[in-house]
Order: C-alpha cells, then sequence, then structure tokens
C-alpha cells in the first residue's frame, strides 16, 4: 500500500531516521564527507557516488524524488547529539509496488560501524517496510567481494538466493554479486 506522509523513525534517543532535505548544504556537505570514506568507495558504483558538493545536492534530490514518485523511501540517519549531523542512508532505492518487493540499500558513516546501529536501522526501516507499505518480499544485491556487507545481511536475517554474475559495473569492471532476501 502506497503510504503518502514520509514518516520519521525515532531510532533511538540520539539516533532518527529522516526525509531527505533538499535545500540543506549542511545536510550536502556532511553526505560527501561519508560517501568520500575509500572503504565505501571501493564497493560503490562510481555512477552512484558524489564527487562534489553539486553531485551532494543531486544524490539528495535523487532520494527524496524517490518517495514523491512512489518508486522508493530512503531516509537519512542523523546524529542529534552532533547538531543532526547526518551519517548515513538506510532504505530502499526500489520498490515495485505490483510484486509488493523492495530492494534494500544502506551505508553509513566509518565512524559508527560496529556499534550495531545499522542492524537496528536496518531492522526498523524493514518492520516498517512490512507493516506499512505492505511490502512481502526485501532485497538486497551486495558485492561478493564485500564480505562484511554479505556478513551483515546473513547477521540480519536475510539469506543468500543466488549468485548475480557480471551483474555491475564497479570501476569499469563487471563484477559478481550475492542477491539476499529477508524471509517475511
Amino acid at each position: 500500500m502506497i503510504n503518502n506522509k514520509f514518516e520519521t523513525i525515532i531510532v533511538d534517543q540520539r539516533f532518527v531516521l529522516s526525509r531527505p532535505k533538499i535545500s540543506s548544504f549542511k545536510q550536502a556537505n556532511e553526505m560527501l564527507e561519508c560517501y568520500n570514506d575509500p572503504v565505501m568507495r571501493d564497493f560503490i558504483t562510481s555512477s552512484c557516488l558524489p564527487v562534489d558538493i553539486k553531485g551532494a545536492y543531486e544524490m539528495i534530490r535523487y532520494y527524496h524524488d524517490l518517495f514523491i514518485n512512489k518508486n522508493g523511501q530512503m531516509w537519512f540517519l542523523e546524529d542529534s547529539c552532533v547538531n543532526n549531523k547526518f551519517i548515513g542512508t538506510f532504505g530502499f532505492h526500489m520498490i515495485d509496488w505490483n510484486s509488493k518487493t523492495a530492494e534494500i540499500s544502506y551505508e553509513i558513516h566509518k565512524n559508527y560501524r560496529k556499534q550495531g546501529l545499522s542492524s537496528l536501522c536496518v531492522k526498523l526501516v524493514c518492520k516498517y517496510a512490512i507493516n506499512i507499505l505492505g511490502i512481502q518480499r526485501i532485497e538486497a544485491v551486495s558485492l561478493i567481494e564485500n564480505v562484511a556487507s554479505v556478513n551483515f545481511l546473513l547477521k540480519n536475517g536475510f539469506k543468500q538466493e543466488k549468485i548475480l554474475h557480471k551483474h555491475q559495473f564497479i570501476h569499469g569492471q563487471l563484477m559478481d554479486f550475492a542477491l539476499m532476501t529477508l524471509d517475511i
């Protein structure tokens, strides 16, 4: 069921998942800082990563428009103890309303990794997708070489369904990806 209201998700007393702010220089600058992590850049299609402030604004606009156009829903994770600093994205960059399938994606600033925060956010957005949006299948596509991401998904209840051979270009090379699914 298509939801016309973008709902903020309270993660805990410190963190909140909120709507992208399309005209925020602060958010664009913080996004750029987050995505400039070399580890993150190794595993994400380079065309998806902002390289300058203009690219960060474009990415924010893209995430904002996903919801407006009913094609997906991405939340920005903010740290209220650091002036609502942007520290990552969690959500669904693709929703197929006919099959009730959503593809999850997530990124988090390097300083906030390995603290359980990503697991909590993934669980919250999946619960939202199932209970509010009526999604019946959640998929994730992860580069096989990104062992940390594959293990993260497994730890959070996803199962590897199949290998997508030569699925996507990463830095000019066709790479294999794991299709992971969450049982609902």
